[in-house]
């Protein structure tokens, strides 16, 4: 894996100093174009990541994008990469409930002033010089504890219908979605969760049980 990696990435050397480490120039190692939406298991919450039949590792968008970020003077060995980041705006992410969830949320309604969401970005880290402002909190990465050792991962929370999508640059794969409230009833209820970017949309089916 980190011989392929350092063979589609510039700035790569093929004889790292420890076994898997790869060394890059660059900070983000690859920006995808999302077009799936893939559920994770989570508890208490909905985690998702969205994954992309193209990718973009290297070539002229490759350098334009790293010079757009500033992100031109990394220039490390890593063990935990690669960084993924979307390519593209990202213009919603929806929650739609199925059924009838509550008395003010009827079936067919949006989800977003009663959902949390929980994303990582990189671009503070990019524009800081590679350097992490702070100390990261354990507690507030505990949906996503992935993310908590990962070198310049920063999580944001927001609700759902308060989200600046224009604020959302170098974004990870990976989002959490957490509900802020409970239905008038108990039980298993199912939502549609769409996720656009500005050239295409995503769409799948959530089970979520109350």
């Amino acid at each position: 894996m980190a011989l392929f990696l350092c063979s589609s990435m510039s700035g790569c050397n093929r004889y790292p100093p420890v076994s898997g480490a790869i060394f890059c120039d660059t900070f983000i190692t690859s920006y995808i174009f999302p077009d799936k939406i893939h559920l994770r298991y989570g508890d208490g919450c909905i985690p998702f990541y969205v994954g992309g039949s193209g990718a973009v590792t290297s070539g002229e968008i490759f350098d334009r994008l790293s010079q757009y970020y500033n992100d031109l003077s990394y220039n490390k060995w890593v063990l935990n990469g690669p960084n993924i980041a979307i390519l593209g705006e990202i213009k919603s992410i929806q929650l739609e409930t199925i059924e009838a969830f509550d008395e003010h949320h009827p079936a067919g309604s949006d989800m977003s002033d009663l959902v949390e969401l929980q994303y990582i970005s990189y671009y503070e880290f990019v524009q800081n010089g590679y350097q992490e402002e702070g100390s990261k909190i354990e507690e507030d990465y505990t949906d996503m504890s992935l993310y908590f050792d990962r070198e310049g991962a920063k999580i944001y929370k927001v609700k759902l219908s308060e989200v600046n999508y224009s604020d959302m640059q170098l974004i990870s794969t990976d989002f959490v979605l957490k509900f802020l409230g409970s239905p008038k009833e108990k039980g298993v209820y199912h939502f549609k969760l769409t996720f656009q970017v500005e050239y295409s949309a995503s769409e799948t089916l959530v089970e979520y049980e109350f």
